[in-house]
């Protein structure tokens, strides 16, 4: 299993808030539907600046995602993948792993207490990749890695 552990992250909020916000998937749909906000989406197009263009991409991609409690699916190129909490260690961590997935595949959420009102996050994404597909995808998933890691960072300290 290859890793791809995104940077360290501080989150302006208490560990116990974040976990529980984390922890019940059903929280993320607010994501979804503030991308269908046309105020929404210009702040974060203000905000994305170069990467502006890519949003487009991303409503249309974010459209098709659905949320449970414990899961969070999506489509690919590769066809539908689902990601499934199979441990919960409050407040600490939460694991995922991949089903319908072409490889296996896990995702972990860790958060580390700091103060009353602030915690440090880190996202690692788990891949079980032979070395050419690696060679080939191994970047984005590590940009995958931080890319998450920067959006729960923004949910987690919503207030």
């Amino acid at each position: 299993m290859t890793k791809y552990e995104s940077e360290i992250r501080t989150i302006s909020n208490n560990i116990n808030i974040v976990y529980e916000r984390f922890s019940d998937l059903r929280n993320f749909e607010a994501i979804k539907l503030a991308m269908e906000n046309p105020m929404v989406r210009e702040k974060i197009k203000e905000a994305a600046g170069k990467d502006a263009d890519k949003l487009d991409k991303l409503q249309e991609q974010i459209k098709d995602i659905t949320f449970t409690e414990d899961t969070i699916s999506f489509g690919t190129q590769m066809g539908q993948i689902t990601l499934q909490i199979v441990e919960r260690d409050a407040p600490k961590l939460i694991k995922f792993e991949g089903v319908g997935s072409p490889i296996a595949m896990n995702l972990w959420i860790q958060l580390l207490p700091v103060a009353d009102y602030e915690c440090k996050l880190k996202v690692t994404l788990g891949a079980e990749l032979n070395f050419f597909i690696k060679q080939m995808v191994g970047k984005y998933l590590q940009q995958g890695a931080d890319g998450i890691a920067n959006m729960l960072c923004v949910v987690a300290s919503a207030r």
